[in-house]
């Protein structure tokens, strides 16, 4: 799953903006 993939990635960076928008497309995406 690349939604995980990508918020594994987000955490690393701490990126806060860009792991809000990763969180909300996984929510999006799963039930």
């Amino acid at each position: 799953m690349r939604a995980v993939r990508q918020t594994s990635v987000c955490a690393k960076r701490e990126v806060g903006g860009v792991c809000q928008q990763i969180q909300m497309l996984g929510d999006k995406v799963l039930p």
